[in-house]
């Protein structure tokens, strides 16, 4: 049981420096204290993966039973695969992917060499979304009684789309790409015979509500609102002026480290969060001076090496994206700026108001996206929906039509 308990420290160390909050903290020690207790009536003294699967299926049917929450359930459920991990040595990660049932090493196999290919092309955050729905496929063959993948017939891929689909009302194309994807390598593997992947035919796109950006007054009535002779003030207005100067995202901004500023070339450098690409950003003087004046007269004295820290003890760093939402509700409110529920005026509006300076100051397309730090341009083209000035320049002339309608006449 030692063991246990060291490697329950050990994790418990790793989560105390995410940071999370106090709740969660004492949430996970009460997890490590339940595994401890199952540990010992199954008389084993590490929690390895084989100890999880059972450990997961009792806490499940206790949930079932109305004897846990929800939410405690799948705190547990992390919580059981980070030990795991920790007493096997693996890396231990913030995003960890909870438990899921084994597959066969056929499955295992195949999974790995999957994703692989789609490492070559594709981001990691994207090879990680679409390896996570194919194996949720090959645990359904493996369910439903085809071990091998040479067995795969198109039924089998009708009968897992229409079992997950109602999972999935507002996600089906993604489904259907990885799917696609995952089909064709097999295909080009010569795993299997046939191309399934034609039967699989992409629902219709969902509608995408254009979401706004800021206007000017809005900003400066934003600004405006942020009390600077404060030490709060001064954080959040370098936080602004990063949002709105770089268009950077939020988590991002709140991942920033000290390290990462080059004064003496006045440059940020930045590993985004959602891409994993390293860009370099010049730094304008007003967002320097701004992140300058927060570091030397407002930021907490702390070993911690990121530049944004809470103002009350602990003085650990700001979580992305609550801070960001906080922060700018907070002066939205101030500055009699509305702000009503899913209106899309949000933290990361700040970062679409910057590229739709841009658009609207000329710049290419492809000189937005670079700014910005996006892998396609086409990533920046919800932008040019915002600039209804020059998109009224495109307009057709239709005064020749007639209409016999009073309200559009």
């Amino acid at each position: 049981m030692q063991r246990i308990i060291e490697a329950s420290e050990r994790v418990m160390v790793f989560l105390n420096n995410i940071p999370l909050s106090t709740h969660t903290i004492k949430g996970y020690r009460n997890c490590y204290k339940k595994i401890a207790v199952f540990c010992k009536s199954i008389e084993v003294s590490v929690f390895t993966d084989d100890e999880v699967e059972p450990f997961i299926k009792s806490q499940l049917l206790c949930a079932k039973e109305g004897k846990l929450c929800p939410q405690y359930y799948r705190l547990l459920r992390r919580a059981a695969a980070l030990l795991s991990d920790q007493m096997q040595g693996r890396e231990l990660v913030r995003r960890h992917k909870c438990y899921r049932k084994k597959m066969n090493n056929l499955f295992e196999e195949i999974l790995a060499e999957f994703k692989s290919y789609l490492s070559q092309s594709l981001s990691p955050g994207t090879v990680r979304i679409t390896v996570s729905m194919i194996q949720q496929f090959l645990i359904f063959l493996e369910d439903n009684g085809v071990p091998e993948i040479c067995q795969l017939t198109t039924e089998n891929v009708n009968d897992f789309v229409v079992s997950i689909a109602p999972k999935r009302k507002s996600s089906m194309s993604g489904l259907v790409l990885s799917m696609k994807k995952f089909l064709l390598f097999l295909c080009n593997a010569r795993m299997i015979q046939i191309n399934i992947g034609k039967y699989l035919t992409p629902p219709a796109p969902r509608r995408r509500k254009l979401l706004p950006c800021f206007t000017e007054s809005e900003v400066n009535d934003i600004f405006a609102a942020v009390d600077t002779a404060t030490s709060m003030g001064k954080r959040d207005y370098a936080i602004l002026k990063l949002a709105l100067g770089l268009g950077l995202r939020g988590v991002d901004i709140f991942g920033l480290k000290l390290q990462d500023i080059a004064w003496h070339k006045n440059e940020i450098n930045i590993l985004q969060s959602k891409t994993y690409v390293l860009i370099q950003f010049p730094l304008p003087a007003d967002v320097g001076n701004a992140i300058a004046e927060y570091i030397l007269y407002a930021r907490p004295k702390s070993d911690s090496p990121y530049i944004f820290l809470r103002i009350p003890k602990p003085h650990d760093r700001l979580s992305a994206p609550q801070a960001g939402r906080n922060i700018i509700a907070k002066y939205m409110e101030k500055a009699g700026v509305p702000h009503e529920a899913w209106h899309g005026k949000s933290f990361h509006a700040l970062r679409r108001t910057m590229g739709t300076r841009l658009i609207r100051a000329g710049l290419p397309l492809e000189s937005v996206s670079e700014m910005l730090g996006q892998k396609s341009p086409d990533a920046a083209k919800s932008y040019i929906a915002l600039n209804d000035n020059d998109l009224r320049v495109c307009c057709l002339d239709i005064s020749m039509y007639a209409t016999g309608k009073e309200g559009l006449a």
